[in-house]
């Protein structure tokens, strides 16, 4: 499957910003992955949801809830988005991301 850009984010990326982000906040955070952070990273014509999400949850999780940290973060994706899985802690492993997900909206 692959993304198309006009795909919602998954319930466990709206989770986290609800968590993270001041509910005035929330919509813009959304349309900030969906339009800046999506399928127009480098080397993701073929990726679905699940590999979206693995660098949806790195940005958020280098934001700590700051809009301005999560554009710095989302910038750096856009050049390559492999180094924000590396500084959130997520590039050793294809769960990692989820793990720090659940933990964080249990």
């Amino acid at each position: 499957m692959t993304r198309s850009g006009d795909e919602a984010l998954t319930d466990s990326t709206r989770r986290v910003i609800r968590h993270l982000f001041a509910e005035a906040d929330s919509v813009g955070v959304e349309k900030l992955l969906d339009r800046d952070c999506a399928a127009n990273l480098p080397l993701t014509e073929m990726w679905g949801e699940a590999q979206f999400e693995r660098v949806w949850l790195a940005v958020l999780k280098l934001s700590d809830g700051d809009v301005e940290r999560l554009r710095e973060a989302v910038s750096i994706a856009q050049r390559d988005w492999r180094d924000v899985l590396v500084a959130s802690g997520f590039g050793h492993s294809l769960e990692a991301h989820r793990q720090w997900a659940k933990t964080l909206t249990a």
